[in-house]
């Protein structure tokens, strides 16, 4: 009877201690989380204030330093995973990219774009090399006019027409590869983003 019931405290003891190390491992992910959206935070803002100080030794401005800091600027830009291909013509075969295109400044936040922007599409083989389908470059009136806020979010919409080659017979892996380029107007930055877009 002393050993079950040793046998008991054991079994107590350990379920206690197994609780007790989980809970303490969910904690350490949760704080891991958010240290990392604070660096992300910050990485942002700091990019924004370079930028902000590059602007302002540029061109120079008799705005208050405190407005100048806290202007926003576009620290990056993101092509969303709803971007797709679009067969327009019902032929079959994809003829238009649809990009929705997601900046944000040094706080993560939807900001938006002065300048140009171009997007070049390239169909990737599996082995060989990319081969260039569609290109476009919009002015800034144009990518102003891009503008878009509706129930899919606040976005850039950007179509480019695309013209896929006949696949090999054994060739159909290939990916399409979406790359934008944005010139910021004010700053002269350049601002980049890939992306893979499904072709079926």
């Amino acid at each position: 009877m002393f050993i079950g019931l040793a046998l008991a405290a054991l079994t107590s003891t350990s379920c206690s201690n197994t609780k007790e190390v989980s809970k303490a491992n969910n904690e350490l992910r949760m704080k891991n989380v958010e240290l990392q959206s604070q660096v992300d935070d910050l990485s942002r803002r700091n990019k924004e204030l370079q930028i902000e100080l590059e602007r302002s030794s540029a061109v120079p401005s008799t705005l208050p330093e405190d407005i100048r800091a806290n202007t926003p600027h576009v620290t990056a830009i993101k092509i969303d995973g709803i971007s797709h291909v679009r067969d327009s013509d019902n032929d079959g075969r994809p003829d238009r990219l649809v990009i929705y295109l997601q900046p944000t400044d040094g706080r993560g936040r939807f900001t938006q774009l002065v300048g140009s922007v171009s997007v070049n599409a390239a169909l990737v083989p599996a082995d060989g090399e990319a081969q260039t389908v569609g290109r476009v470059t919009l002015n800034p009136a144009e990518v102003r006019d891009a503008y878009r806020s509706t129930i899919t979010g606040i976005h850039y919409t950007i179509e480019v027409p695309i013209q896929l080659p006949d696949l090999p017979a054994g060739k159909g892996d290939q990916k399409l590869v979406a790359s934008v380029a944005y010139d910021d107007g004010a700053t002269g930055q350049r601002l980049t983003a890939e992306r893979a877009i499904n072709l079926k």
